[in-house]
Parts: C-alpha cells; structure tokens; sequence
C-alpha cells in the first residue's frame, strides 16, 4: 500500500511522483504503457498484488517500450504458498531478474529484509542481499 509519509523520508519529491491505482493488472498494466510512451521515467513501478502475472503479449510490449525509452521497470506479485484457489502466478521469460523476499522481526523496530534472486540473467541466480531496517511509525 502506497503510504506518502513514508516516500517523503526517503527524500522522494510527492509532487513529482504518479501513483495510479488500478482495479486490476490489465488495466495498471495500459497506465504503464502510457507512462512509459512518455520517456519521461527512469523508473516505473507496478505493484499487481495478488493478480496473476501480465500476459505475455503485455509483458512484450512493456519490455519494448522500457528499451527504448531507457526505463526500468519493476513487477510486484504477491505470491503465497498457501494459495486457497491453487492459482500458481506466472514467471515470465523476459524479466531480466526475479526475486523473492522475506521479512522477519529481529528487535522491537528492526525487521531483517531479505532478497534473493532466484533468475538474474546478467549476474546469475543465486544471489542475497541482506539489510536489518527500521519499521515505519505505526508498525512496531
């Protein structure tokens, strides 16, 4: 969930930054494809949820146009192993890198964050990055 305050503090300038809320990834997925036709994003950020993954004709089209335009962009799914509807969530041969992440509490405001690539076709699979953050106002 998209939450200002927090952008703010990391220094990210609100008035500069577009943040669209579609009701499902077709549609956030067309709000992509014209933010990306604008050339005007080094970064592009599509948080799908719980939504299946893109399909592959979309995923093209957006992979096109972020090559040509310079711009990374950035697929959130939120998958879980105990998915009631059995639904497994794609994993698309053009992402240049996937990861997974975790999360656990380590002290009463610190959570240890972690990633780990699982596909990276630059510098391989199989790579950790390990950071210990601060838990935001609210949370802990």
């Amino acid at each position: 969930m998209f939450y200002p305050p927090d952008f703010a503090a990391f220094g990210i300038d609100l008035a500069a930054l577009p943040v669209i809320h579609a009701p499902d990834a077709r549609k956030a997925a067309r709000a992509a494809d014209a933010l990306l036709r604008s050339g005007g994003f080094a970064l592009l950020a599509l948080d799908l949820g719980d939504a299946a993954a893109l399909p592959l004709g979309m995923q093209s089209r957006l992979a096109g146009l972020a090559m040509k335009h310079h711009t990374a962009v950035l697929c959130l799914l939120r998958q879980r192993a105990d998915r009631k509807d059995g639904r497994q969530v794609a994993r698309g041969s053009l992402a240049a890198v996937r990861g997974e992440s975790a999360k656990r509490r380590v002290d009463f405001d610190r959570f240890e964050c972690v990633l780990r690539a699982v596909k990276d076709k630059r510098l391989g699979p199989g790579w950790t990055h390990v950071e210990v953050c601060r838990g935001p106002d609210g949370l802990c």
